[in-house]
């Protein structure tokens, strides 16, 4: 029996169903509830209340009135079955009672939600159709929860099982983490919207004509186009000739006629800013505050809120959702393991039973032949030619088919040429499939998944030839032939299959994208379908339009306007907090969502896959799922004992040898331990071997240079001319790299200096000093170029003349001295060795000849236009001087296979669908421009056409008056900005779609003038294109940057460990000083100013004064001063508690604090606008006390941990992204040169205004920013098309013409938008999302967290008591010893390891002080497993650090060693001496008394002991034995008795020896060696003392013995004891 084994740890985890329970007990008494045809009734039921309540419309039934009584008939017949199912439920289950009882599941209670619901709208349409209630009335939002029943419809594929803890940790963390970044995001449209408050204020000032009277303001009365202005003469637009600047809101028009955008008080300015912040109108908020203010202010505010709102918050957003799902993804990957199979699609596999009775796996070919076609046919079937030829003819046809057009409407033939080409090619299709199923069968052509495909096409098309249905939606048969060439391509059909080969991948994400649409155009469907004049919610596919209108963020500010004018000032707000929630929801959720999945697509399974495995299997190993914290254990010890074993085991392993007597716990440690040498050993044999293939790699390249050297004559000689060690050239060599060097080097010991200007060293080092030189002429020229316009050309003008010639002087200068130093061609550093090269000589070329030729006249698209326009590229040169911006263009460029194979995919669905509209849509767009005129023959003469004034304004046409108008002729003719007459006008036209500009606009002309039904279309291209092919693009971009970066190819601990080094590199000392000592009022104010209620509560009143700017600080509005007197009472607040922190820090601890500096700014800024504002009271000292304010708002971040981390953030992402944004920006000025040459004079039309034009390089810009968000970059293009006869050409001059550039738009803005928008703008999304994951990274896959960080932050803060971020090198043992919990050393445990960390921090500088950067880099170190996380390079620096501290402080401990055993020697001998002193003196008194020849016998024990010292001296240099006086490594019992019976002499029938020896020795010695560091031996001696011989012959004695123990020759010891 075959059946899959099931894992066992689900077994061992407590889980937790986070799915609906669907089963009940089988013991239950009403069985039919259990059935599983039942749940899917139910289900089915589900998607049918939906249904009807989708249909549940005052509009619909009014053009169906035989809907309301279906509706209410199936909602009738669900109510009664939902009612059964709630009732049965409840008797199984109980009501209240029970673990299980039907209030206690949370199911339960959402489907009796869902059954009241039912019952309530049931009961409202019955009192509708008696018509008690009017279907207009706003009791129908009562239906408004009900089409969440679909919920129902899906949840059971939300049924799974995990481990309780994991849930809740991801929640948990999850919840935290948007929470968090919501607070960030609040935060900055809390500040743009006071800034826009206070900077702007209304945009109530419009242009009217002179004679406007309060209360009469009409569209007649307003300019065309209606103009704001400046009531101010010296800032702003001012009015024309016959119109004054007015305040409408004076003139008597309401809020609402005003329109809801602005910067009135705040809530309306955080509703205009999140507007702005989507990158929907904000431009046209720009031209208004353009017009109103000072232009300064304008340009400030909106470009930087783009920038930090629209690029990098609203990304956070996007990383927390990112960084969530793939969490959510390693999960259920660890729990299911991984799902993806890699059957190849022509083969498959099956159980097959053998001879012997086992089973095994069979492959089995699904190609084989199993028809009954001959032979011959079955070889030609599976033969190369027969599909070359096939796929030849889908080409043909591909092309035939994009070659269709529209012919006008006089061609009339019913079977054109296109007709029976398309019959042929069917024909032909259809003697294929029948050919493969008569050589495979039936049965083995359809088993391939191709095949299908290829039968379906053949079906439809086979349908699509038929008269009838030619030229109808059976077209897509046709078109989507093309596919079929994927296989020309073996890696673009890989690349296809990975993608789309999984349907379940993408599948799963249209089924949710699809049932939150479907969801959420029911509720605003039940929400709005009653409210009077709005058309937009009155019918569910009106609905449906405009809610995934809002999701693709194309004129969502319009249908929510369109809303709110329509709902009324009192539900204004409401309805808008409803349409900003959906939109944030629905745009982040699909970017992210989308985004996701198209990266897990392509991810590979050497890389991304592998990565998440092995970070699963690290958490379920480490234990970090299980939810209760582990104790804490020291990770310094846990690494040091994993390096030290690994060095045990590799130097150690022959020693080691099992007994007989071992256990089977000591056997099975062993064998651990040898399998663990065993790694290690393979380990160090990679590396090994991975170094010298990189030796030999070297070396082989170095022999082959030389040999190119010595056999070529030409070799590295620039020009075949100048020699290889010419002086001439040696000069050009200096002068060339010269540079400067940052690193400056300490001459005597070596060590580089930390410099204080460190970082400006470092940037003048980043390029030679001629490299220099250019980047400074090259940023001249483009300042220079930036003055030219069509109206101040460089020909005409001397001193833009000057700046040319200056550029061309120094790239001549530039040029040459690099070709004479490294050569032109063919050298190993020649000028063009790669594309930079090129594009410098190309540059030079352009710039020489254009000055030479310098053209007094060009004509447009003229050749010297074209030079004028490779001028442009100029600014590119900055890429080649600066290596930064040359990497980012290597790593971004470097990916290119995948970025071209997701293009041509997306061509491919452009082409599908181009060819379809085509087909469909060719010549029946075009209408006459009166709406009234329907057919062609009646579009004649003129008619009177309404002009759009304003779209701001909503003011209502009163009786008898006629909107503002003029009489123009009646046109036939297409729209303005596309048509669909042939293929490449389609094509131009699905790109814009593509970009998500204009498809609304596509939308509405197809539905009225070809069908409502044909609005299919454009939705399913919207949402494959965009959704999915967009954003698959933008996951290849961001996949490459990383994996040519090499972070994708990283491990896990790899990954962990750089992300490490960066918030190591971003943390700062805490800059706290200790609290004082004593008790006393300063100790009392330190307590009171470091609680966190105080801190608490100073956020709050920071908060306080900043609501204080909801309203303008106007001089004239009497507001102003009460409000200017609360923020006076706050600052003093504030210099109290900038006093309490000063009293309790004293001045020298408050000023070390960066954030208490920035607080004694801001409130000294305070008292100071306090006096000012006393005394002067005007506009300036208003405006001052706004920005102290706003000053102060600033603070609320670092009060903030979860603010301050975001924060970092976004700093640390704009700072990695500088050479990026850097990057964009020379693109962009690139382009905006090119621009004012193109598009310089164009003229006015929809898009290009006296806002937006490119007569200067500044305001080019100004366009080209607003098409880097997109805003309307489609209608520009097309104005910049404009030819004759809608404008005025000239032969001679492109200056003089008003008229575009068709060709040069197309390219211009096209290059521009893919370039700009799809590839380096998406970058900053990957930045982002690597910073938040550096940021925001889980505790479990943090080398070193938060806690301890913090923790070493603390105990940095008490040893440096300077607080200036060094300390000596001594006072890092007081460091180490303070440190607790991860970061602790135990100094029994770990005392070598503590040895081996204080010696390095002072090998670090030579004994200097360390910074705190230094000493939290070493515990870092210290703290990972360097053979997993470190890269090879890396690791063998830091194992090669390492070995030299051990080899170091071993030699330092048996140096410190032998200082303490001569020590102890020293003290012996001392006391040894005092005791043979005293024992002389007792013994002269005792002879001088009692012998009487003193002379004798004195003299004849002298002589003996003289003799015996003589044999002494002689012994130690002849004997093979000596007593060892102090104990070897290896001599512990020695040791140990040196210590206890140190300093006793010990005395045995008045023989004196030294302690040393354990036993006493006669006239014997023993010797042995003492290895020292490697070194040789020293000897050491002790001699036997005769009591009998004299006292003064036995100190004599002694001593010589002492001489010889101190003065013992050896060639290296002796050097190590002077070194003691």
């Amino acid at each position: 029996m075959l059946k899959r084994k099931q894992s066992s740890r689900v077994e061992v985890q407590p889980v937790a169903d986070f799915g609906p329970d669907e089963s009940l007990s089988d013991s239950a008494d009403i069985l039919w509830i259990n059935k599983p045809w039942v749940h899917s009734l139910l289900r089915i039921c589900a998607i049918i209340s939906v249904i009807s309540v989708c249909m549940n419309t005052p509009m619909t039934f009014e053009h169906y009135p035989p809907l309301q009584y279906v509706t209410f008939t199936l909602d009738t017949l669900l109510m009664f079955l939902y009612t059964a199912e709630m009732i049965a439920k409840m008797h199984i289950r109980g009501i209240v009672k029970g673990d299980s009882s039907y209030v206690k599941d949370r199911w339960c209670v959402f489907d009796g939600f869902m059954v009241f619901c039912l019952w309530v709208s049931l009961v409202l349409q019955v009192f509708e159709i008696a018509d008690i209630v009017d279907q207009m009335s706003p009791w129908g939002m009562l239906r408004i929860p009900r089409p969440l029943i679909m919920i129902r419809a899906f949840r059971i594929y939300f049924r799974f099982e995990l481990p309780r803890t994991r849930i809740t940790n991801i929640l948990k963390r999850s919840g935290e983490q948007i929470w968090s970044v919501s607070i960030f995001l609040l935060f900055f449209l809390l500040l743009y919207g006071i800034l826009g408050v206070q900077m702007f204020g209304t945009f109530t000032y419009h242009c009217v004509v002179n004679d406007t009277k309060p209360g009469n303001v009409t569209w007649n009365s307003l300019a065309i186009p209606d103009t704001h202005c400046s009531p101010e003469l010296e800032e702003g637009y001012q009015c024309p000739l016959g119109f004054t600047c007015m305040d409408l809101e004076d003139l008597g028009l309401s809020r609402q006629e005003l329109g809801y955008s602005g910067f009135n008080e705040i809530g309306t300015s955080i509703f205009t800013v999140y507007e702005a912040a989507s990158q929907e109108g904000w431009v046209f908020l720009m031209y208004r505050a353009i017009d109103s203010f000072p232009r300064w202010r304008s340009y400030f505010y909106f470009i930087t809120l783009i920038f930090f709102l629209a690029w990098l918050v609203k990304n956070v957003f996007i990383a927390v959702i990112i960084e969530t799902f793939a969490e959510i993804r390693v999960q259920f990957q660890q729990m299911w393991g991984s799902r993806s199979s890699t059957t190849s699609t022509a083969t498959t596999q099956m159980f097959h039973e053998d001879a012997a009775g086992g089973w095994q796996l069979v492959a089995v070919d699904v190609n084989k032949p199993q028809g009954r076609a001959p032979a011959c046919l079955q070889q030609m079937m599976r033969s190369s030619v027969f599909h070359m030829f096939i796929l030849s003819m889908v080409t043909v046809d591909v092309i035939v088919a994009a070659s269709n057009y529209h012919k006008g409407d006089s061609f009339r033939r019913q079977y054109d040429e296109f007709y029976l080409a398309e019959v042929a090619f069917t024909v032909l299709f259809d003697l294929e499939a029948l050919l493969k199923i008569w050589c495979l069968g039936f049965t083995g052509y359809i088993s391939s998944s191709l095949h299908k495909f290829e039968l379906l096409l053949v079906i439809g098309t086979t349908l699509h030839v038929y008269p009838d249905l030619y030229h109808s939606q059976f077209t897509y048969f046709q078109v989507l032939r093309v596919v079929r060439l994927i296989k020309i391509s073996p890696a673009l059909e890989d690349f296809v299959y990975k993608i789309f080969g999984p349907g379940k991948k993408l599948g799963s994400l249209v089924v949710f994208t699809a049932s939150l649409l479907i969801v959420m155009s029911a509720i605003s469907l039940q929400m709005f379908c009653f409210v009077e004049e709005l058309d937009r919610f009155t019918t569910f596919p009106r609905a449906f339009m405009s809610m995934f209108q809002i999701l693709t963020q194309e004129g969502w500010v319009d249908v929510m306007d369109q809303t709110l004018n329509a709902v009324g000032h009192m539900w204004a707000p409401v309805v808008a907090i409803y349409f900003i929630l959906y939109h944030l929801f629905a745009t982040l959720l699909r970017k992210s969502v989308f985004s996701i999945r198209a990266r897990n697509l392509l991810e590979k399974e050497t890389a991304v896959t592998k990565i998440l495995r092995a970070c699963t299997r690290q958490r379920m190993l480490s234990g970090s799922f299980e939810g209760q914290p582990a104790k804490e254990r020291s990770i310094l010890s846990v690494q040091h004992h994993i390096r030290q074993e690994r060095r045990s085991l590799r130097h150690g392993s022959n020693s080691q040898r099992i007994s007989r007597g071992k256990s089977l716990e000591t056997l099975t440690q062993d064998h651990s331990n040898t399998v663990r040498y065993r790694n290690a050993q393979r380990e160090d044999s990679e590396i090994k071997m991975i170094q010298e293939k990189k030796e030999q790699a070297e070396m082989k390249r170095k022999v082959q240079e030389e040999e190119l050297r010595e056999n070529h004559p030409y070799f590295d000689k620039p020009l075949f001319i100048v020699g290889r060690e010419h002086r001439f050239r040696n000069f050009c060599r200096v002068v060339v790299r010269a540079r400067f060097n940052a690193s400056k080097t300490d001459p005597v010991t070596g060590a580089v200096k930390n410099t204080k200007y460190h970082q400006l060293y470092d940037l003048l080092g980043l390029v030679t000093y001629l490299d220099w030189v250019m980047i400074i002429v090259t940023i001249c020229s483009c300042i220079s170029m930036m003055f030219e316009s069509p109206f101040r050309r460089v020909m005409h003008a001397p001193t833009l003349q000057i700046a040319e010639y200056v550029f061309v002087i120094f790239m001549s200068i530039e040029l040459n001295l690099k070709i004479m130093a490294d050569g032109l061609f063919f050298t190993p550093t020649a000028v063009i060795r790669d594309f930079g090269g090129v594009m410098d000589i190309f540059i030079y070329l352009v710039s020489l000849i254009f000055l030479c030729w310098m053209p007094q006249n060009v004509p447009a698209e003229s050749g010297a236009q074209l030079l004028m326009v490779l001028r442009c590229l100029r600014p590119l040169r900055i890429f080649k001087l600066v290596p930064q911006m040359r990497k980012v263009v290597r790593e971004l460029f470097s990916g290119f296979k995948e970025i071209f194979l997701v293009s041509i995919l997306l061509l491919t669905l452009m082409l599908v669908f181009a060819s379809f509209g085509v087909q469909l849509f060719a010549g029946k767009l075009a209408k006459c421009n009166d709406p009234n005129i329907i057919r062609r023959e009646d579009c004649n003469g003129i008619f009177r056409i309404n002009v759009s004034v304003s779209k701001n304004l909503n003011l209502k046409l009163r009786p008898g008056e006629k909107k503002p108008g003029f009489w123009v002729p009646r046109v036939w003719a297409n729209p303005r900005n596309f048509n669909f007459d042939n293929v490449g006008n389609a094509m131009l036209a699905l790109f814009e779609v593509l970009s998500l500009k204009g498809w609304v606009e596509v939308r509405d002309v197809i539905i009225h003038r070809v069908g409502p039904m044909h609005g299919i279309y454009i939705h399913v291209f919207v949402f494959l294109g965009c959704m999915i092919g967009l954003t698959l693009f933008v996951g290849v971009v961001i996949a490459n940057f990383n994996e040519n970066k090499g972070t994708a190819l990283l491990t896990v601990d790899q990954r962990r460990w750089e992300d490490l080094k960066s918030r190591l590199k971003i943390a700062q000392p805490l800059h706290l000083p200790p609290r004082p000592d004593n008790d006393g009022f300063r100790a009392k104010m330190y307590d009171i100013t470091q609680h966190p209620f105080f801190k608490r509560t100073i956020a709050l009143l920071v908060l306080a004064q900043s609501v204080l700017l909801s309203v303008k600080w106007d001089v004239e509005d009497p507001v102003t001063v009460p409000l200017a007197t609360m923020s006076v009472v706050f600052t003093f607040i504030f210099v109290l508690e900038v006093t309490m922190k000063i009293i309790a820090m004293s001045p020298a601890g408050f000023w070390q604090s960066r954030r208490n500096r920035y607080d004694l700014l801001v409130t000294s800024l305070g008292v100071v606008w306090v006096v000012l504002h006393f005394a002067l009271l005007n506009a300036y000292t208003y405006m001052m006390g706004a920005c102290v304010i706003v000053f102060r708002f600033f603070s609320i971040c670092g009060k903030h941990v979860t603010l301050k981390m975001l924060l970092l953030t976004v700093v640390v992402s704009m700072y990695k992204s500088f050479f990026i944004i850097v990057g964009m920006f020379l693109l962009l000025l690139c382009y905006a040169f090119a621009g004012v040459v193109l598009f310089g004079t164009v003229k006015y039309g929809e898009n290009i205004n006296r806002h937006a034009n490119f007569s200067s390089a500044g305001k080019a810009i100004t366009v080209l920013f607003r098409i880097v968000t997109g805003e309307d970059w489609n209608k520009i293009m097309h104005d910049c098309m404009v030819q004759p006869p809608f404008c005025t050409p000239d032969e001679f001059t492109y200056w003089a013409t008003d008229c575009g550039n068709y060709a040069g738009a197309l390219m211009y803005f096209c290059s521009f938008y893919v370039i700009i928008a799809y590839i380096m703008l998406n970058l900053l999304v990957a930045i982002i999302v690597e910073n938040f994951s550096l940021f925001y990274s889980t505790e479990e896959d943090q080398l070193l967290s938060y806690n301890d960080l913090r923790h070493f932050q603390i105990i940095w803060n008490m040893v440096d008591d300077k607080r200036e971020g060094v300390i000596p090198t001594f006072r890092v043992k007081f460091l180490l010893r303070l440190l607790r919990g991860r970061l602790e050393v135990d100094l029994d445990k770990d005392k070598l390891l503590f040895k081996h960390m204080c010696y390095e921090m002072e090998r670090l500088h030579n004994g200097g002080d360390v910074t705190f950067h230094d000493v939290l880099s070493m515990l870092s170190y210290r703290s990972v497993d360097i053979r997993k996380s470190l890269q090879l390079e890396e690791l063998l620096a830091r194992e090669q650090l390492e070995y030299t501290i051990e080899e170091e402080v071993a030699k330092q401990t048996i140096r410190m060693w032998l200082k303490k055993c001569l020590k102890r020697i020293r003290a012996k001998q001392q006391q040894s001496c005092s005791i043979i002193h005293s024992f002389r003196e007792s013994r002269q008194q005792e002879l001088s008394r009692f012998l009487n020849p003193p002379s004798i016998e004195t003299t004849q024990p002298s002589e003996d002991m003289n003799a015996n010292s003589q044999d002494n001296n002689m012994q130690p240099e002849t004997s093979s034995q000596q007593q060892l006086l102090s104990p070897t490594l290896s001599d512990r019992g020695g040791s140990r008795q040196d210590a206890a019976d140190a300093g006793k002499p010990q005395r045995k029938f008045g023989q004196w020896r030294l302690p040393s020896a354990p036993k006493p020795i006669s006239h014997s010695v023993s010797s042995v060696n003492l290895r020292f560091g490697g070194r040789t031996t020293m000897k050491s001696v002790v001699c036997k003392m005769n009591p009998m011989t004299d006292a003064a012959s036995c100190g004599s004695e002694v001593k010589k013995w002492w001489t010889r123990q101190l003065t013992v020759e050896s060639d290296e010891s002796g050097d190590d004891l002077l070194d003691i």
